[in-house]
């Protein structure tokens, strides 16, 4: 665990249990890991984290990637895998197998019967016999990582590679988490990021990790060789983009400035945006997607003033909400300029117009303009 690592994500269950969990794996090289869950980007950096542990330490080992999916690598089913781990390298003494998309070949029909019984043990089919005798006795200079996007435990394979293996959970991040990882990926660049900066990164381009770290990527290149990323680089960088003019309504929203709102919510859904390749976006879409956002920067601020009537702070709404102390802070600010039943209807007309929105196929622009001037209108 590093320094720059915030309380608030020591404290999360999440990146924290796949630290440590990756951590451990890493010292110990157990004979078989499985790094599994929603977070592929997690998933797919802990394989190759323990891939160059691997070979830091067999010079001269031999990597066999092995995939179910055919997109990844050449498709195998068991006796494929099973040729891998019981044979001996011509190559090495010593072979590190990699499974990638495991689910595919181990969980075929997970999601499609959860609400099916457990899978009585011995009633698997004869393919999978090999290897539910090679998670009984793991043994070998072979060894096994399996990266899988789940590990239900109502199927036996997924029960027995629980008892046998060592387990790397990679969850989904929550928008704290993911500033925190931000804010620290920056920093082993050697650049410093504001909390601004990240807040509207994270904002603009959800919690996917792997999405955030290519626009990390191209940021360093757009602020050169500046030791730090501000929320005017990230703007500017952002500028002619949908996240970057509803980054700016809500902000207005959650000010009650009613001009700024206005005139953010107009040119989103009159004019439309560019991306950054330019490419035209047309009003209704990006009007669905700020009324979503002006929905939930409502529910936050909703949250904020229930946190303020009992006493809390900006640490118990951070905790409440998963959010940054400094979007913490900012909601806690927003949340002085409404009073708590007002903003509960706005929450309602807000809940309200998207719905319209959506169930009419009808006029998102308009339902956007309608929620901004509602949420930043004052009662006289």
């Amino acid at each position: 665990m590093t320094e720059r690592q915030s309380t608030f994500t020591r404290n999360r269950p999440g990146i924290r249990q796949y630290q440590t969990a990756l951590a451990e794996a890493l010292d110990s090289e157990p004979p078989v890991v499985v790094l599994y869950g929603e977070s592929e980007f997690l998933r797919v950096e802990g394989v190759r984290r323990i891939r160059d542990a691997w070979r830091a330490r067999h010079h001269g080992g031999e990597v066999v990637t092995l995939a179910a999916d055919p997109g990844l690598a050449k498709p195998l089913g068991f006796s494929g895998l099973m040729a891998e781990l019981g044979g001996k390298s011509l190559f090495a003494r010593e072979k590190l197998v990699e499974l990638r998309r495991g689910e595919k070949l181990f969980f075929p029909t997970a999601g499609k019967r959860d609400d099916a019984p457990e899978d009585a043990p011995g009633s698997s089919p004869g393919k999978e016999k090999g290897f539910l005798e090679y998670l009984a006795s793991p043994s070998g200079s072979n060894r096994l990582v399996v990266e899988s996007a789940t590990l239900p435990q109502n199927r036996v394979i997924g029960k027995r590679l629980t008892e046998a293996a060592r387990l790397v959970p990679c969850p989904a991040v929550s928008p704290r988490e993911a500033g925190d990882w931000l804010r620290e990926r920056a920093a082993a660049g050697g650049r410093r990021m504001d909390p601004e900066a990240v807040e509207l990164l994270v904002r603009a381009h959800g919690t996917a990790l792997g999405s955030l770290a290519s626009e990390l990527d191209k940021l360093e290149l757009y602020v050169g060789d500046a030791g730090s990323i501000g929320v005017r680089d990230v703007g500017e960088f952002l500028t002619g983009t949908v996240e970057f003019d509803i980054f700016g309504l809500t902000n207005a929203v959650e000010a009650r400035n009613l001009r700024e709102a206005l005139s953010f919510a107009r040119r989103i859904a009159v004019e439309g945006s560019r991306d950054q390749k330019g490419k035209k976006d047309d009003g209704e879409h990006s009007a669905q997607r700020a009324l979503a956002m002006l929905g939930s920067a409502a529910l936050g601020v909703l949250r904020a003033k229930t946190v303020l009537a009992g006493g809390g702070d900006a640490r118990a709404l951070a905790d409440a909400a998963g959010v940054s102390p400094w979007r913490a802070e900012r909601l806690l600010a927003a949340a002085r300029n409404f009073q708590l039943p007002e903003i509960r209807g706005l929450v309602d007309l807000v809940a309200g117009e998207i719905k319209k929105a959506h169930a009419t196929g009808g006029d998102a622009p308009l339902s956007l303009e309608t929620a901004a001037a509602r949420l930043t209108m004052k009662k006289r």
